[in-house]
């Protein structure tokens, strides 16, 4: 009799589970499988494998419940769970990081009268392209009569720039020789290199004549 009510459950549950399952030891939805439309069997629910565009992933899966009575019809899950697309990751965004470009300063870009300095910004880079994102510029100078040498000497922040081309600052400095070079500091942090080293030779203030000048005298 056992062995009858055994051959009758076995019979039943072939016509339950479709065929082309098989038991799996372990099944995540949304982890990779192999082929499609291939069915496994895990903890009570059957996982088919599905293609999303160019994967195969295995859904979500659905249960079937057994009836062990040999008149009970199986229940079975009325439709399968619609599988659900895996959304990829989003991609971050690499911080821009500053161009650490070395800027311009040219003979035409500062002037040095009667201990007036006068430094004026180009808006250029040494390689003749407009830097950008500039939050101002660093004008340091050196005095070269008070120190004996650039290397043991100190540099000091004589003015700074506002960034737009063509601004500039003037400062008072001792009428005499000094060193002079610039840098930028940008809006997100962070300093460019120096500037080449200009020698600012102190000029004295140029006379203008009077007008009544008399002739035969220059």
């Amino acid at each position: 009799m056992n062995r009858f009510a055994t051959i009758i459950l076995l019979t039943l549950f072939s016509l339950i589970v479709p065929q082309q399952a098989v038991a799996a030891s372990k099944i995540t939805t949304g982890s990779t499988c192999k082929k499609v439309n291939q069915q496994v069997i895990y903890k009570n629910r059957i996982y088919t494998c599905i293609k999303l565009g160019k994967k195969l992933y295995w859904d979500n899966g659905r249960s079937y419940v057994l009836n062990p009575t040999p008149t009970a019809s199986a229940i079975v899950s009325a439709s399968p769970t619609p599988a659900q697309a895996i959304s990829p990751k989003p991609t971050t965004q690499p911080t821009p990081i500053p161009s650490k470009s070395v800027p311009l300063l040219r003979n035409s870009d500062f002037t040095f009268i009667s201990g007036k300095l006068k430094v004026v910004w180009s808006g250029l880079d040494t390689s003749q392209q407009q830097l950008t994102n500039v939050r101002k510029v660093n004008v340091s100078v050196f005095d070269l009569q008070s120190e004996q040498s650039l290397a043991g000497g100190v540099w000091r922040v004589a003015c700074y720039i506002a960034p737009a081309p063509g601004s500039f600052c003037e400062i008072s400095l001792p009428p005499r020789d000094h060193a002079l070079k610039i840098s930028v500091s940008y809006l997100n942090g962070g300093d460019s290199d120096w500037s080449s080293t200009y020698r600012v030779k102190a000029n004295p203030v140029v006379s203008t004549p009077p007008t009544d000048v008399v002739a035969g005298w220059g």
